[in-house]
């Protein structure tokens, strides 16, 4: 099944979902011995560097892998199309302008941001609210298609 690709669509329905399970990105040569599986590790990279991964702050904690700062999960829970434009440039100018870091990464179904613990809930407020400002705009649309005159 194919995702959305319309910008708007995607806005209206991005449904941004917290998971408050604090995450961390580690690398490190100690990492081919770990089953990430098992850890929990939702994501990896391979770079010119070597890998890195996305688990739980827990495990890494528990399996003495290193690690800076501690992340949560924002899932935008809209089906985005790989094809899409602008969802990613949106997403992060707005918390770009609030000040909040973020790390993208996508799925095959869904977008998800890493945000540092302290500002996750600020960050999904104010996808919730970018989310409801599209919809509201949406309607307007609807109500009025040929616009003011």
């Amino acid at each position: 099944m194919a995702g959305l690709d319309d910008l708007y669509q995607l806005l209206e329905g991005l449904q941004p979902t917290l998971d408050k399970t604090p995450l961390v990105f580690s690398t490190g040569a100690n990492l081919a011995q770990v089953d990430l599986q098992q850890a929990g590790a939702i994501a990896c990279i391979r770079e010119a560097e070597g890998w890195t991964w996305v688990l739980p702050a827990e495990s890494a904690r528990d399996l003495k892998l290193p690690y800076e700062t501690e992340y949560c999960r924002i899932s935008l829970m809209v089906h985005s199309s790989l094809e899409a434009l602008g969802l990613t440039a949106t997403v992060s100018t707005l918390l770009t302008d609030a000040g909040i870091p973020a790390n993208m990464i996508a799925g095959y179904y869904h977008d998800h941001l890493l945000v540092p613990v302290a500002r996750a809930e600020q960050a999904q407020a104010i996808l919730q609210d970018l989310s409801a400002r599209a919809r509201q705009a949406s309607q307007l649309l609807q109500n009025n298609p040929e616009g003011s005159k």
